[in-house]
């Protein structure tokens, strides 16, 4: 965790900002609170935290069709 921590400082320094990371449930009946506790722990890493309100798919978190279709792209992969 002590290492993680320097990373976040040194790219804190860097760039000016915080690292920021996007968690969202991706089932129907995921808990809350699950993604909730994850959100704390990175939160308390020194990560910038943001939650989507309402559980979404893959499409809709990235704004691409398909994560396979994405991951066989050779325009993307380059």
């Amino acid at each position: 965790m002590i290492a993680l921590q320097e990373r976040i400082e040194k790219f804190k320094n860097r760039t000016g900002r915080r690292p920021r990371i996007l968690l969202t449930c991706m089932e129907k009946d995921a808990d809350a609170r699950v993604i909730k506790s994850i959100a704390i722990v990175y939160s308390d890493a020194g990560f910038d935290v943001d939650i989507s309100l309402v559980c979404t798919g893959p499409e809709m978190v990235t704004g691409i069709r398909s994560l396979r279709s994405w991951q066989l792209d050779p325009q993307v992969t380059r």
